[in-house]
């Protein structure tokens, strides 16, 4: 994660296993979320970012919708999500 020039960059992964938000975010529903995945780009604003995700999703549960398996990737330029 390049912290330093103007506008953030960021190449990572990440591998959860029964992870939940409410550590973090009081009124969040209630998760359980296994995943494997990769988040890469510059930016977070949503207008100026580009960015590419990808997530291979197991069984897994948020609030009181179950997913048996999702394969997830999303490019985000100029605003807008694919």
């Amino acid at each position: 994660m390049d912290l330093f020039s103007t506008e953030s960059a960021y190449n990572l992964s990440f591998n959860t296993r029964n992870l939940t938000a409410a550590p973090w975010v009081a009124k969040a529903p209630t998760p359980s979320l296994t995943a494997v995945g990769t988040a890469s780009g510059k930016g977070f604003i949503p207008e100026t970012m580009q960015a590419q995700l990808a997530a291979r999703v197991s069984a897994s549960t948020i609030d009181t919708i179950s997913v048996d398996s999702a394969n997830v990737k999303v490019a985000i330029a100029g605003g807008v999500a694919r």
